[in-house]
Parts: structure tokens; C-alpha cells; sequence
């Protein structure tokens, strides 16, 4: 059965329609490229198609739904970069700069951010980064992929404090409630559900909590090996090639002198083979003394455990730790090296005993409720589907307390491994990837047997759609990730995800859970690349970065959006079975969303992945595919193009010739509504009659 049948059954006779809202101007329109077309007929666009539909009606008649929307992924050091040397909150107030910056990514359609490194890094992490930044290589001109500070992660959480460039919780308090209320942006933090940073106050508290290495292991040969290396190199054969120390304030989780030193030396019996051992010591300001032994093979990256030694004030001997780096895989301590983050380590959310577990989970959702209370709304769970459902059951029990008297966060989840269901079920918004791998390999038929089939609509209203992570690269030509966004952007999902720089155009940029990214270095890097590409292909550059904006800008529509908006197949003129209608390469959805006051927006989504393949022009019947009934007078309706503003006449079969001369293209992306003629007259912004000629030409999106 159809998801949403029967929503909307009739037009009404007379549609009304809400007064346009002011909005910025969009820094290309798309009707540029479409008029400088040669042998056209007149033809009428609209600068704002969007404005027909109810783009303001969440606003104006219902509270939001879906206020997430669309989620803009972005490095925190990014935002507060936008300060320059200034403090980004000084007086109660977040510097202009930083929310102009914000009013910029609003203005591309984001209505929220999700801010890697909201929280504090562990000081052991940050001497890594002054490590690796001083002796890795540094880019080439044409390696957009560059990753300086390899080995050191924005999740290696000190104690979930904030940023230090941020100041303090009341500062950060202060910075989100100004994006929420002056930019409509709502922040959402990150819960790492399976790391701790090394030497944070969270490891030294927690160090009862975080996975041990198997019981066998005689850990004291190693641990009196490595404090022999260090005290006497030359007996080994070795040298300490960096040393360096970091100061950390009163402000920060862990104040006092932190020191890190790294030494080469031959595996023993393996001497062809050089490793390097990291030797971080701490010491606080109240007396804690903590030391860390991990080792790194520069073939392979860290070995997957480490030895820590803990000494607590007042306590005479020092407990020594082995314990498990951060992986991906908590359930397996024999990882593969290079999945590890060498600042990390791996928290026991699995695998324990029921009451170790319990006391795990109660002490995990204490210090994150202390962090975010009474500050955040939502949140996001990196690698959630490594706890298991009931994991995030009693978490959020635990959370629900430690917040008292504020609600505890919503979470969306980064989710792999086809847990989506179960963390669905749990309560957690799962990232829907399963959907990517289909347009990857093509599978249109596949996507529409799960969305008109199996009741799929349903269950992505409670799924966030991406078509990059933040450590995602896009893959395949521009014209295909205009479509697979577009794609994303119609289907039922409940909110989506975009990765820094992709709604700009950026789209070879990324930064992993491992590399740090200041403002001035993403400008440098990403930025410049960018404009220097214009000079070899710069129509397509543009034509790219506005269709992206101009998605982004339609992602909030409720229309799309909303979780009462209905999923149907289009209908085309070829198709002989109404019920399966496939389409090879053609992704093709029509959504319909009725307002409480009875208005109904309708819009089709046509993305052909194999254009130039085919003889015949697609022919669309709109009476079916917009669902109306047959004795509506279409003469009194227009097709608007959302991607480029044209107006079409709304007959009964509406043909969509190829717009690139005949010239094999990856990708035709076309983007339709149907709304009332005298309201399309009135947002009429160029063009002959104000009327096109009923050719059926659609404007060319990419």
C-alpha cells in the first residue's frame, strides 16, 4: 500500500496562498544560464519559485516538526576562527563576525550546525597535532585530500568542557543561544559513544570504565622495558627524535604541564624494523600524576593498546592500566592497526558484565548531562551503531536524569552495519546509508521498490539522508552529485545531512575524526583551489555550486520536509504497469503536502541518470502524477522549475527534451510544482508574454 494515500484527494477550486516573504539573494541564479541560451522561445521565470510553495507556513501555522532540517556539518574551530585573534564571546556578546559568518551558511539553506570539536581535546591530543603538523609533508597543489595532523582527533574528549577557544560553559551557552534566536540555527553537540581522550580527566576518572586488554597478557615486561628506553636510549640503540611540553590554565579540565616525548628504537628481534614510542606524562596542578606508553609502527600506525600509569593525589602507589586505543570495532581488541586513534581510548559499553555495564552507562550519561544541560536540544551520536540498542535505551534513562530539569537531547546517529532499525526502535534518528550505496550503483529500481513497496517512506521520516559525511569525499562527476543530493532532498527523510563545503561547490573537501581544520587553513586550502578552477572550467564551477545552494535552499520546504507529506511514483507516458512503474536510471518521486488550513503543495523530483541513452524524451503525465481528479481545469495551473524558475504550461502530458545540444552528460536533474497561474504571474521576474509557448521544454539544471 502506498504510504500517504488519500492526503490529498482534490485540488481545491481556489488554492490560496501565502504573501511572499522577503529573502536574500541567492549569489547566482540559475535563469542566467538558461536566457543566455541560443534558439529559445520567450519563456517566463521566477527568481524565488520556492516562494510558491509554503516555505514560511511551519513558521506561520504550526510549530516546526522537523526543526533540524538541514544539518551544515562544520569544524568549530572553523566558526570561531571567523574572530580572527579576538575572543568569540566577550561580554555576554559572540563576536559579529562569527555570526555574519553564520548568517551566510543560513542564508545557503542550513537550519542547523553540527560543530566537530564542540568539546574540549585532551592536551595529549594536541601535542600530537604540534607533532605531526611539524614533520609530515605538507600539500601539494593538487592534492585536495591533504590530511596534515594525522593522528590526533577532535574526539578526544577531555571531559566534555568546551572548545577552549570558546571559554567556559556559559560562554558556549551564550554562543548557541545567539545562533538559535539571531540565525535560526540550532547547534547540535557530538556524543562520542565509544572514545576517551588519553590523559583527560575523563580517562584519569574513568579508568575503571575503559576496555582493558585480555587478562594473559604479562604487561609489567613491557611497561619496565619502556621506562628503561627512556632513561637510557643509547642502551637501546635509540633516540629521541621530538620532545615537547603543552601549559594548560585553570580553565581548562586539565590544567598543569603536559609532556610528550617520542623516541625511535628497533623492535626487539625485529631490528629491521623501526617503531616509535610516545611517552606522555601529566602533571597537574593538585598533585595527579599520569603516565601513557603507546607505541607506533610508521607502517602500519598505533598498536591497539596502551599502558597507563595512575597516580591520584594522596595515593602512595601508582595503578598501572592496560588499556584498548579507540577503534572501530569495540567488541574486537585484536583491531587493525590503522583503524586507531592513537589519542584515544575505547570505552566498555559491550562485552561487560550486567552491573560493570550499568555503572558504565550511569557514569558515560553523567558527564555528558553535566556538558549539555539546559544548553542543547539535540545532539549527534558518532559510531552509534557500535553500543547496541539496549545500550542507548538505558543511556537515555540515565541522560533523561543527569539533565533534570531540562529535557535531555534528541540524538541523530552516524549508523552502519544495518543497525538503522535498531536504533530507530531505540529512539535515535539513524543516518540512512543504505540509501547512498543504491545511488552509487545505480539501483533506481531498487530505491523505488523500498519507497512504493515496503513501506521504506515511512521509515525514513525517522532517518536523516546524506550524501557525504564530514570524512566522506564526494564521489563521481558534478552532474551526479547534483542528482544524488537532489535525490536525498526529495525523499521522505526527516532531516539532511551536508558536509562542510559541499553546498558551496567545495566538494573534494574533508576532514576526518583525526585532522583539525582552522578557518584560515579551510580558506587557504578548499577555497582558493576552488577559484582557481574557474579559470580551466568555470561555467560548470558555477553552474555546480548554485544548483547546490539552490537545493540547499529548498531542503526546509515542508513539502519536502514535513512528516505528513505524501511519497508517490511519477507516471510517465511509457509506463504499461501503474502499480511497479520502473524506469531504468530514473529516480522520479512526487510529493504532496496538505497544511492544516487545506492548502496543498505539490512537487516531482526527476532525476535521469542515463540521459543521453535514451531515443525518446521522457513524457510526464501530470494529471496522474500529481494525483488530481479529472475534471480540473488544468488552464488555470503552471510548472514551475525549482532549480531555475521557469514557467511551463500545465497540459496533461509535459515532454523533457534534454538540454545539453545532444552531448552524452552523466546526469539531467529536473525539479517541478504545480501552483496556480495568477500566483506564478504575480513572481514573474523576465520573459516574453509571461506565458510559455507549450513547447514542454524544461530549463536545464546542470
Amino acid at each position: 500500500m502506498l504510504q500517504g494515500a488519500g492526503v490529498a484527494k482534490g485540488l481545491p477550486q481556489q488554492e490560496t496562498f501565502t504573501q511572499p516573504v522577503a529573502t536574500p539573494e541567492f549569489a547566482h541564479d540559475l535563469s542566467t544560464a538558461a536566457s543566455s541560451q541560443k534558439n529559445r522561445q520567450d519563456f517566463a521565470v521566477i527568481k524565488h519559485p520556492e516562494q510558491l510553495l509554503g516555505a514560511f507556513r511551519q513558521r506561520i501555522e504550526t510549530k516546526p516538526e522537523t526543526p533540524l532540517g538541514l544539518i551544515q556539518t562544520i569544524h568549530m574551530d572553523t566558526l570561531l576562527s571567523a574572530a580572527g585573534d579576538a575572543a568569540p564571546v566577550y561580554r555576554g556578546q559572540v563576536h559579529p563576525e562569527i555570526m555574519r559568518f553564520a548568517r551566510q551558511i543560513r542564508n545557503k539553506g542550513a537550519t542547523a550546525l553540527y560543530p566537530i570539536g564542540t568539546f574540549e581535546s585532551g592536551a595529549y591530543s594536541e601535542l600530537m597535532i604540534s607533532y605531526f603538523a611539524a614533520t609530515w609533508p605538507q600539500p601539494g597543489p593538487k592534492d585536495p585530500n591533504w590530511r596534515p595532523w594525522v593522528g590526533a582527533s577532535v574526539f578526544s574528549i577531555d571531559n566534555y568542557a568546551p572548545n577552549l577557544r570558546i571559554g567556559g560553559r556559559e560562554s558556549l551557552k551564550i554562543l548557541v543561544q545567539a545562533l538559535e534566536s539571531q540565525t535560526n540555527l540550532t547547534v547540535l553537540p557530538c556524543l562520542v559513544t565509544n572514545t576517551i581522550g588519553i590523559g583527560g580527566l575523563l580517562a584519569r576518572s574513568g579508568l575503571d570504565y575503559i576496555s582493558d586488554y585480555p587478562r594473559e597478557m604479562r604487561h609489567s615486561d613491557e611497561v619496565k622495558f619502556f621506562s628503561d628506553l627512556c632513561k637510557n636510549t643509547e642502551r637501546h640503540g635509540a633516540k629521541q627524535i621530538w620532545k615537547n611540553h603543552l601549559t594548560r590554565g585553570s580553565n581548562s579540565s586539565s590544567p598543569g604541564e603536559h609532556n610528550l616525548e617520542i623516541i625511535e628504537f628497533r623492535v626487539p628481534g625485529q631490528h629491521n624494523r623501526m617503531h616509535r614510542l610516545f611517552h606522555y606524562d601529566y602533571q597537574g596542578t593538585h598533585g595527579h600524576k599520569h603516565k601513557v606508553f603507546s607505541v607506533f609502527d610508521p607502517t602500519a600506525g598505533f598498536l591497539p593498546f596502551c599502558w597507563i600509569i595512575d597516580q591520584p593525589p594522596g595515593s602512595d602507589q601508582a595503578k598501572l592500566h592496560l588499556k584498548k586505543l579507540g577503534s572501530q570495532s569495540p567488541n574486537n581488541p585484536y583491531v587493525n592497526p590503522k583503524d586507531v586513534w592513537g589519542d584515544t581510548l575505547q570505552l566498555k559499553v559491550s562485552g561487560a558484565s550486567a552491573e560493570d555495564r550499568a555503572k558504565t552507562i550511569a557514569w558515560l550519561a553523567q558527564q555528558y548531562g553535566n556538558a549539555v544541560g539546559g544548553i542543547f536540544k539535540y545532539a549527534r551520536a558518532d559510531m552509534a551503531h557500535l553500543p547496541d540498542g539496549q545500550f542507548w535505551k538505558d543511556f537515555q534513562r540515565c541522560l533523561a536524569n543527569a539533565t533534570r530539569p531540562h529535557k535531555h537531547p534528541s540524538f541523530i546517529a552516524e549508523a552502519y552495519c544495518g543497525t538503522h532499525g535498531h536504533l530507530a526502535e531505540a529512539g535515535l534518528n539513524p543516518y540512512a546509508k543504505y540509501i547512498l550505496d543504491w545511488l552509487a550503483n545505480r539501483e533506481s529500481e531498487v530505491v523505488h521498490d523500498y519507497l512504493f513497496s515496503s513501506g521504506g517512506a515511512i521509515f525514513l521520516r525517522h532517518c536523516v539522508g546524506f550524501t557525504a559525511n564530514h570524512d566522506d569525499k564526494a564521489c563521481g562527476s558534478r552532474p551526479k552529485q547534483v542528482a544524488d543530493f537532489a535525490a536525498m532532498l526529495a525523499m521522505p527523510f526527516g532531516k539532511i545531512l551536508v558536509a562542510q563545503g559541499q553546498l558551496d561547490g567545495i566538494s573534494e573537501f574533508r576532514f576526518s575524526a583525526d585532522m583539525h581544520a582552522p578557518h584560515h587553513d579551510f580558506k587557504e586550502l578548499f577555497v582558493q583551489p576552488r577559484w582557481n578552477s574557474r579559470k580551466q572550467d568555470r561555467n560548470n564551477v558555477d553552474r555546480f555550486s548554485t544548483c547546490m545552494r539552490r537545493l540547499g535552499r529548498l531542503a526546509e520546504l515542508p513539502v519536502f520536509r514535513n512528516p505528513r507529506s505524501a511519497t508517490y511514483p511519477a507516471v510517465f507516458e511509457a509506463f504499461q504497469d501503474q502499480h511497479t512503474k520502473q524506469l531504468p536510471g530514473v529516480l522520479h518521486f512526487t510529493r504532496l503536502y496538505t497544511a492544516p488550513c487545506g492548502r496543498t503543495d505539490r512537487a516531482i523530483l526527476i532525476a535521469d541518470y542515463y540521459p543521453g541513452m535514451r531515443k525518446e524524451p521522457l513524457v510526464l503525465l501530470i494529471r496522474e502524477s500529481f494525483h488530481l481528479p479529472s475534471d480540473l481545469d488544468l488552464n488555470r495551473y503552471a510548472l514551475v522549475s525549482l532549480l531555475n524558475g521557469r514557467v511551463y504550461e500545465a497540459t496533461e502530458r509535459h515532454r523533457l527534451e534534454l538540454e545539453h545540444s545532444g552531448a552524452a552528460f552523466d546526469t539531467e536533474v529536473t525539479l517541478l510544482m504545480l501552483v496556480p497561474r495568477k500566483k506564478a504571474d504575480q513572481l514573474l521576474l523576465t520573459g516574453g508574454t509571461g506565458r510559455t509557448g507549450g513547447t514542454g521544454r524544461t530549463g536545464r539544471s546542470f
